[in-house]
């Protein structure tokens, strides 16, 4: 059986769809990790006077356990996005839109977390002092804004590919692969 382009697309829109749901779900119901932070920086709470909380327990609302979730955030969403960029790269321009900003509005949670981080990570100079530990956590938070806003660009699809750009082998990589000259459409 020979499926249709339509039928493609469905598959695709179907299998973007539980590649972005999936996260989202597991998200929601694994507690701290959850919506929670999301709320908390929106509703302005995040930015209240409240204790810093500094050690590696878990148990409360930490330095550490907020780098953690984050972590987790990570590893969760971006392969999943990744995937959903992959499915819909040959899909219509509306089509990868539509989940180029669905997966963007999921970058939401992780990038709450980095502001919360940062901001406690700031705080935290700013009471206790500089120390290389701290300037170390801080230019860690930098580089993860960077790296997420990067990886947005990159699912959203600002260096795509133009579809008549084709890269031409060159002969360096003709000579290089061999047996495969024939294949390449090189000639020697």
């Amino acid at each position: 059986m020979k499926l249709t382009r339509k039928q493609l697309h469905w598959m695709a829109a179907s299998a973007s769809t539980a590649a972005l749901i999936f996260p989202v779900w597991l998200l929601f119901h694994s507690g701290d990790a959850g919506l929670g932070p999301v709320t908390y920086l929106f509703s302005g709470r995040a930015f209240s006077d409240r204790p810093l909380v500094i050690g590696g327990a878990l148990d409360q609302f930490s330095l550490h356990k907020e780098f953690f979730i984050l972590c987790y955030s990570l590893v969760l969403l971006c392969p999943c996005m990744a995937v959903v960029r992959w499915i819909n790269s040959r899909s219509e321009h509306r089509v990868r839109l539509v989940f180029a900003i669905s997966s963007l509005v999921v970058l939401v949670h992780p990038l709450s977390i980095l502001t919360i981080f940062t901001y406690d990570v700031a705080r935290y100079i700013l009471r206790m002092g500089i120390t290389p530990m701290r300037l170390t956590a801080m230019a860690v938070a930098m580089i993860m804004y960077v790296a997420i806003l990067l990886f947005a660009a990159w699912v959203y699809g600002l260096w795509r590919r133009k579809p008549n750009d084709t890269v031409q082998p060159t002969a360096a990589r003709c000579a290089v692969s061999g047996g495969l000259l024939q294949t390449l459409g090189c000639r020697s």
